[in-house]
């Protein structure tokens, strides 16, 4: 199930283990090698960066990251992240959400599928309040939704990935 904990713990050790360098590393290791240069991460009281939330970002630069994604870590021919980190990222671990939300949950992303009317192995990064990436291996595509909901309002991002996926399925065949 969703918590913030995992990643709040990890980013703390990448300040423990980089020191001084830690909060610049998301930014020169990640964000900007890939173009993600609109893109502000906030730091906790010790100046570790937060990552689980307090992440800010415009729609391209959301887009970027699920691309990234979408292309196995590897950007411009570049291994930004691990071999096998998608793979493992997009795998159920730990307790999941109850059936009736039609999505699981991997590393600090969410997993999509046939329940929530998806190929299977679609997957997305959902933001607070309105921002969403969905990636869509199987067709190769990516929706990216930037908006703002309110408090206890809900835009219904799997159907409206949906629709996009059912209007470009034709033009870009399964994988």
């Amino acid at each position: 199930r969703y918590a913030n904990n995992d990643t709040l713990l990890a980013a703390r050790a990448l300040m423990v283990d980089l020191g001084e360098a830690g909060p610049a590393f998301p930014y020169t290791h990640l964000l900007w090698p890939i173009g993600m240069t609109r893109t502000t991460i906030e730091l906790d009281w010790a100046g570790a960066p937060i990552l689980s939330s307090q992440v800010w970002m415009t729609a391209r630069d959301l887009a970027r990251l699920a691309l990234l994604h979408l292309d196995d870590g590897v950007w411009n021919g570049q291994r930004l992240l691990p071999e096998n980190w998608v793979r493992d990222a997009t795998t159920p671990l730990g307790p999941q959400p109850p059936a009736a939300a039609k999505q699981g949950y991997g590393r600090a992303i969410w997993l999509l599928g046939a329940a929530a009317g998806l190929p299977e192995g679609s997957y997305a990064f959902n933001g607070n309040r309105g921002q969403y990436a969905v990636v869509v291996p199987a067709h190769r595509i990516v929706v990216v939704r930037r908006g703002f909901d309110s408090a206890g309002g809900g835009f219904d991002v799997q159907a409206f990935a949906r629709d996009i996926v059912a209007a470009l399925a034709p033009a870009t065949p399964p994988r």
